[in-house]
């Protein structure tokens, strides 16, 4: 009953390009409410313009992004994801409260070049039972001591950027570990590393707090 599913196909009105954006920018420039509210938000134009009023690309996407602008015409967003009616899905909740990862829901928007026309991620109600049950791993936060294990600073302060961060497993978090880091780790940084994960709190909650 709880499914991420396509709405009626219909297209954007930019092929915002995630992948190009997130090099410059957080998540939360566009969608500016999910720290604080239920929903997300969605990109507006004025935001866009923020940048795009000065840098003229020549892209045709920029190009129509500025045709938008000239026309005082808002951007419309085709929601690609969408839950049951009689289901409450907070941002706010799982990204500040639970400290849920985007990319837990929302899987590899990041790397995409355009918008997706389907779900990344396939999003049920066992998803999130699952996610709900599982006792994933954090770093601790007593990261710091790994400067006597011979972790470099810079790695130490990703780490220290990735406490409180969830992980599904051990594999998942090292994985992590070793894209954010500068130089390959070595197979004594990753012990060291692993030596600092720990179980996290599971999230707990009532049927209330999801279904209306």
């Amino acid at each position: 009953m709880l499914s991420a599913r396509p709405v009626a196909a219909a297209p954007q009105s930019i092929q915002f390009n995630h992948q190009v954006h997130v090099q410059r920018m957080s998540c939360i420039f566009c969608h500016r409410f999910y720290e604080t509210r239920e929903v997300a938000g969605k990109p507006e134009l004025f935001r866009c313009m923020l940048c795009h009023a000065y840098r003229k690309g020549e892209s045709a996407e920029e190009k129509k992004l500025g045709d938008f602008a000239n026309t005082r015409r808002q951007l419309s967003w085709t929601r690609v994801t969408r839950v049951a009616p009689f289901v409450r899905f907070s941002h706010q909740r799982h990204v500040v409260v639970g400290k849920v990862d985007c990319a837990a829901c929302h899987g590899s928007i990041a790397q995409a070049a355009k918008p997706p026309e389907d779900p990344l991620v396939p999003i049920s109600m066992q998803f999130c039972l699952d996610c709900h049950a599982a006792r994933a791993l954090e770093v601790s936060s007593s990261s710091a001591g790994a400067l006597g294990m011979g972790l470099g600073k810079k790695l130490l302060e990703d780490l220290k950027g990735l406490e409180h961060k969830r992980f599904r497993s051990r594999e998942d978090a090292l994985t992590t570990i070793a894209r954010i880091a500068e130089a390959p780790l070595s197979d004594a940084e990753q012990r060291a590393i692993a030596d600092r994960l720990q179980p996290a709190p599971p999230v707990t909650t009532d049927c209330f707090a999801c279904h209306r």
